[in-house]
């Protein structure tokens, strides 16, 4: 209105005086300094959110990826102590050392998959002790060999890294080889004797829960330290 007022006013009586266009010159660079003042605040404040956001949600990656590294270490380290106690069962109380030795092995197979060698070797060893065929998992490309220890050994044919070692013969073991389809070791010494084993993970399970009659008590887990994983 005042704008207005100002720009007809030259042609009108009373003129505007100078005072007043002084005014109205200076009114109009006030408001645009505010206006410049406001969206610059804003500007900076949704910069601001913005950073925050990123900071957070890579705050909240890192806190999450460090979670799942401690349960990762602690999933490894209670699988160990599992196997350890199993191993000292396994000539006393068989079945205890296997039902030891399956939650070692279900505590890191149910979370990817993988089992950790002392607990494969564990439970197979508590297999052989319940008088019962062997097995153990297979994947990738393996290597199986004879010795005059009366053991066999598997060895990955990539790196040469001996994986896991094949008990339960009584004399020299002679020959030791895969089934053509590496579904099965068949193993022979010195005596005659022959022992199967099969690559499945899963068979390797299933043979050693029927090989119990019984689950773990809540006294026993709580002695045994297992978790509700």
């Amino acid at each position: 209105m005042a704008e207005g007022w100002l720009t007809q006013g030259v042609s009108k009586e009373p003129r505007p005086a100078e005072l007043h266009s002084e005014y109205m010159a200076f009114s109009r660079a006030a408001v645009s300094r505010i206006q410049r003042l406001i969206y610059s605040t804003l500007t900076l404040a949704v910069t601001c959110l913005f950073g925050l956001s990123v900071f957070s949600y890579i705050k909240s990656n890192q806190a999450e990826t460090a979670r799942q590294e401690a349960e990762n270490t602690a999933r490894i380290a209670t699988s160990k102590s599992l196997a350890a106690l199993a191993l000292t069962e396994v000539d006393q109380d068989p079945e205890l050392s296997i039902l030891l030795a399956l939650q070692s092995i279900k505590i890191t197979y149910q979370q990817d998959k993988t089992i950790l060698p002392l607990s494969n070797s564990v439970l197979r060893e508590s297999i052989i002790k319940s008088k019962i065929k062997l097995t153990l998992r297979g994947h990738g490309e393996r290597i199986v060999t004879a010795s005059v220890d009366n053991t066999a050994k598997i060895w990955d044919a990539k790196t040469g890294q001996e994986l896991f070692t094949l008990t339960g013969h009584d004399d020299v073991v002679r020959s030791a080889a895969y089934s053509p389809d590496g579904r099965r070791i068949v193993t022979a010494d010195g005596d005659g004797a022959v022992q199967i084993y099969t690559t499945d993970m899963d068979e390797l399970l299933e043979i050693a829960k029927s090989r119990v009659t019984r689950q773990l008590t809540v006294e026993e887990k709580e002695r045994y330290g297992v978790p509700d994983w």
